[in-house]
């Protein structure tokens, strides 16, 4: 089974699939309960019985298999990317548990952004190391294919 990100959902409606992340919200209607799982791409509504999700909380990091289907037309949300697809969950396994913090995250206004700014440095401080660590291997590769190279005697009498 093929482990995705939230973000790539659209490319597998009908599939199954598996997804790992934290419990962002639950919210329990009796007979359904819905998760949104939150990844380093963003959320995705999974919907599950009570008896899988449960003891199930917020911040749980969970994997989940399942199949990818589109949400009731009444039910999109359009906040998310994600909002037209949700994932019908087969199987959960909690990976880790988390305590409950003593305040909510959710009433701390500036946690938003800066959640965006973490994700803006995480992927900038991966593309510098990746344009680091390129630069380095070429530079490297150059100077060991200099020193490599026999010099002729004729070479070796002009110097």
């Amino acid at each position: 089974m093929k482990r995705i990100l939230a973000i790539e959902t659209p490319k597998y409606l009908g599939k199954k699939v598996k997804i790992s992340g934290w419990v962002n919200s639950r919210r329990d209607h009796g007979g359904i309960v819905f998760l949104d799982l939150r990844d380093r791409s963003g959320i995705l509504q999974i919907v599950s019985t009570p008896d899988l999700a449960e003891g199930i909380k917020e911040e749980y990091v969970l994997e989940i298999e399942g199949e990818i289907k589109k949400r009731p037309i009444k039910m999109v949300n359009p906040e998310l990317e994600t909002g037209e697809f949700e994932l019908k969950a087969e199987k959960i396994k909690i990976l880790a548990k988390a305590e409950s913090l003593p305040f909510d995250l959710k009433d701390l206004k500036f946690v938003e952004g800066f959640k965006e700014w973490i994700k803006y440095f995480f992927k900038f401080k991966g593309k510098t190391v990746f344009k680091i660590v390129t630069f380095y291997l070429v530079e490297t590769k150059e100077k060991e294919v200099k020193k490599e190279k026999p010099l002729s005697l004729r070479e070796l009498s002009k110097k």
